[in-house]
């Protein structure tokens, strides 16, 4: 799924959202070049990405860490954050330079029950942009 919102940096530009199934570095770069900016979640479509890279280094990460890396593909600069919100999962984000912000940015709030069957909440850490994705 692709969503469009008004992005604030001008008036003929926007911000795009996309999730794994439909999206790719690939479409980020044509995204870029038609003058908008993207943010997608990478999981099937890794090709150009370091996905892997991200998975195999950030896997004894505590949740609520993240990696950024920059690069230029085909004049375009693109940004990749792995972002890890558990012990387990690694998140690839795609995003084109200046779509977002990766600094901290509102909390994750996990739930999750305690031993008695209370409700308990963590906040965990995350950048801008995934604040904003999800």
């Amino acid at each position: 799924m692709l969503r469009g919102v008004k992005d604030t940096f001008d008036d003929s530009s926007r911000l795009y959202f996309g999730d794994s199934w439909l999206v790719s570095v690939k479409a980020a770069v044509a995204v870029a070049k038609a003058g908008n900016h993207a943010c997608f979640i990478i999981k099937t479509g890794y090709s150009k990405s370091p996905k892997k890279y991200l998975d195999d280094k950030m896997k004894d990460f505590p949740g609520g860490t993240w990696i950024t890396l920059e690069t230029e593909i085909d004049s375009v600069s693109i940004v990749c954050i792995g972002y890890k919100y558990n012990k387990r999962n690694v998140l690839t984000f795609i995003l084109t330079k200046g779509a977002g912000s990766s600094k901290h940015g509102d909390p994750y709030e996990a739930r999750f029950p305690d031993k008695f069957g209370n409700v308990c909440v963590r906040h965990i850490a995350r950048p801008e942009i995934i604040s904003t994705y999800f």
